[in-house]
């Protein structure tokens, strides 16, 4: 007599989204919305000129640096701290960026001293990442990094 035994089946557990997963997963029809904005689909077709990225690439400037700022300043034992890499830092690519569109366009190359003021959108923006770091949650600058990088770029876990 042969008898046979069956084997339960073994259930294993979904695997944890990171921080970062959930982001994309949670944001995704913002960023549809984002790529469909006029600025985007020029960008994207190449349609851009010099003057109006260096234009873009000024006031983008000010935020990677405030953000990174902030993020550097709330390194702790915290899982979350290590998402951001000091690789990741933006500011001598947009100033190395700007150096090029501005010789492209036959004008002075933009240093960190050159570069204009904040437009109100851009300093208010500023002072968003100024409270989210001095708050309950700094960890929420992650959403901010999260923006600015692009949702393909974070693939870092964290807690």
């Amino acid at each position: 007599m042969t008898t046979t035994s069956t084997i339960p089946p073994i259930e294993v557990a979904p695997p944890q989204a990171t921080l970062m997963d959930r982001l994309r997963q949670e944001t995704g029809e913002l960023h549809r919305a984002a790529e469909r904005c006029d600025f985007q689909r020029s960008l994207v077709k190449g349609e851009i000129t010099p003057a109006v990225l260096a234009a873009w690439f000024e006031q983008v400037l000010p935020m990677h640096r405030a953000l990174e700022k902030a993020l550097r300043a709330a390194r702790s034992d915290e899982p979350w701290t290590a998402t951001f890499k000091e690789d990741q830092s933006r500011e001598r690519d947009l100033l190395a960026d700007l150096e090029a569109l501005q010789s492209d366009a036959g004008a002075g190359a933009k240093t960190a001293a050159t570069i204009g003021q904040p437009s109100p959108a851009t300093a208010a923006f500023i002072d968003a990442i100024g409270h989210i770091a001095a708050g309950p949650h700094p960890v929420a600058l992650l959403g901010v990094l999260y923006v600015l990088e692009g949702s393909n770029k974070q693939k870092t876990t964290c807690g």
